[in-house]
């Protein structure tokens, strides 16, 4: 809604909205299967999403994409993905079967739980030996569309572009 000079309020409280913008520093997370891409989601600056199975604002359920052997094998907290200034910082959060992270040259290093780490775009992630791989797009728009839903059951869901 609006005040009497036209400047948006909010609804509820009427407090004069602060100005809007895109966000331009928001990356772009790809989750594979082996090789084969099952989704892709946009991670704004100055905001984290936890990688687990477990539904909740802020989540991302890998139980939607994942098969119930594989899934089983990430943690319910597993790995946080945050967005500090345009890079990512990948911090595990000791889970049960680790996080590995796979350099441009083919070396891995297991992450250290509760230490935040850079995620280049030459590198990926993979959960739980394998179970579940990321990796940056590299795309300057972002097309994923997260939103989290604690209502709708997955199958239910229209996605749009």
């Amino acid at each position: 809604s609006s005040d009497l000079d036209g400047h948006v309020v909010c609804p509820s409280c009427h407090v004069q909205a602060k100005r809007l913008e895109l966000r331009e520093r928001t990356q772009e997370i790809v989750l594979l299967l082996g090789e084969d891409e099952v989704d892709r989601l946009p991670l704004a600056e100055r905001s984290e999403l936890v990688v687990g199975r477990g539904r909740d604002i802020g989540r991302y359920d890998v139980r939607e994409v994942l098969n119930e052997a594989d899934a089983n094998r990430i943690s319910r907290d597993h790995l946080k993905l945050s967005n500090k200034g345009g890079r990512i910082l990948v911090e595990e959060l000791g889970s049960k079967n680790g996080t590995e992270i796979v350099r441009a040259d083919g070396s891995t290093a297991s992450l250290q739980s509760d230490i935040p780490q850079i995620l280049a775009k030459s590198e990926h992630l993979r959960l739980a030996e394998g179970s579940l791989n990321i990796r940056l797009s590299g795309k300057k728009r972002p097309r994923g569309t997260y939103e989290p839903d604690l209502t709708t059951p997955p199958f239910l869901r229209l996605e749009g572009n």
